[in-house]
């Protein structure tokens, strides 16, 4: 999740390995990625932060490393014969979040058989001087989930989802609704007079919008993550506005470590406390 992570852009490139072989198929394969601006050149920062802190344009770097058996070995390398696209992300902001319309969706963008004459080649840029660098640590995963514990209706009637807990991650949903249909979700850790508190979040919008196609979509942002424990669903298109608790789940986000050790003691908010932190 958000590979490759933060870096001081300028001198540091981190890259990924990943053993494809496994998804390899007869004839022909495709390389297929999705890009966003991340650390790199999305907001960032205090007082409000700044964009394009170390770049104002996003790109990739790839190769595929085939070696077959008789010991030769081929890069196949990102380059102009690529092909780019814009997708059904509109923006997707660390500090503000995703917002997504599944009406620009286009299925099978990532398959063999997709035909790719209307999208444009791709731009070649200047090589990156920085150096490039294996991670020296365990990737960020979804590393399990939360089911929500309550729905609530706030004094003014707005619908806001309980988790339990804080924690860092994402919302998936599940549902179905008329195209062009739009749902919110706002993101806060905490409430205030039974509202949704988003006080403490200053200019931090944790807003994230999906647009309906009209077919039913599981979904969840892919370029962005919360600290929250509760979201408030604003125009959920079915049962009265209000989303069943199997509608929606929090996935949670960290890095992927070897638990080396554990606490527990007599007092059960001490124990809690400590659950949360962890």
């Amino acid at each position: 999740m958000l590979a490759p992570g933060w870096t001081s852009y300028k001198h540091h490139l981190n890259y990924q390995t990943f053993q494809v072989r496994p998804q390899l198929g007869e004839g022909e394969n495709v390389i297929a990625v999705e890009v966003g601006e991340g650390w790199y050149c999305g907001r960032l920062g205090f007082g409000g932060g700044e964009r394009c802190i170390y770049g104002d344009g996003i790109a990739l770097l790839a190769q595929l490393e085939i070696e077959y058996q008789d010991g030769e070995r081929v890069i196949i390398a990102s380059d102009s014969s690529w092909k780019s696209s814009v997708s059904p992300i509109s923006s997707s902001e660390l500090y503000d979040g995703e917002a997504y319309d599944a009406t620009l969706d286009t299925p099978g963008w990532s398959s063999r058989s997709f035909d790719d004459k209307k999208w444009t080649s791709a731009q070649n840029i200047d090589f990156p001087t920085a150096d490039l660098n294996s991670p020296n640590g365990p990737p960020v995963r979804g590393i399990g989930y939360l089911k929500p514990c309550n729905i609530l209706l706030s004094p003014t009637n707005k619908i806001i989802v309980d988790f339990g807990q804080n924690l860092v991650g994402r919302i998936r949903v599940k549902v179905r609704g008329p195209k062009g249909h739009k749902i919110v979700f706002k993101h806060a850790e905490v409430l205030e007079k039974g509202e949704l508190g988003i006080r403490p979040l200053r200019i931090c919008k944790a807003l994230d919008t999906l647009i309906l196609s009209g077919e039913e979509i599981e979904w969840e942002p892919k370029f962005t993550f919360h600290g929250f424990r509760y979201v408030q669903v604003d125009n959920w298109p079915t049962n009265g506005g209000t989303p069943r608790l199997e509608d929606i789940k929090a996935i949670i986000l960290h890095t992927n470590m070897e638990e080396t050790g554990s606490f527990e003691c007599s007092e059960e908010m001490v124990n809690k406390l400590h659950h949360n932190i962890r």
